[in-house]
C-alpha cells in the first residue's frame, strides 16, 4: 500500500490518496488557498469513473465529506488533483 500527496495547480488543492491493488482512493484533501487550511477528511467514495482530457486518463470521484460532497478529479498523465465539481452542506445541517 503507498500514499501519494499530491498538489494540483489550477485549484490549489492537495490530497492525500491510497494505493491499494492497483487502486487509487483519496483518503483527505485540502484547499491550498483557504484561511485555516483544514484538512477534509472523506467518509465515503460514492462512485468513481474515467474520463479523458486531451489524451491524458483522468480518475474521478464523487465523494462524501461532513462538509458535504465534492467531485475530485486525478489527472494520471501529470498526477495533478483538481476540484471538478463542489456541493456543501448548509452549516450546522
Amino acid at each position: 500500500m503507498a500514499t501519494i500527496v499530491k498538489s494540483g495547480t489550477a485549484d490549489a488543492v492537495r490530497v492525500a490518496s491510497v494505493i491499494d491493488e492497483g487502486q487509487i482512493r483519496p483518503v483527505w484533501f485540502e484547499q491550498i488557498d483557504k484561511p485555516g487550511r483544514e484538512r477534509v477528511f472523506i467518509r465515503k467514495v460514492n462512485s468513481t469513473w474515467t474520463s479523458y482530457v486531451g489524451l491524458a486518463k483522468v480518475i474521478n470521484f464523487a465523494t462524501t465529506c461532513d462538509m458535504g460532497t465534492f467531485e475530485l478529479s486525478f489527472n494520471i498523465e501529470d498526477l495533478s488533483w483538481i476540484f471538478a465539481a463542489v456541493e456543501e452542506e448548509p452549516f450546522g445541517v
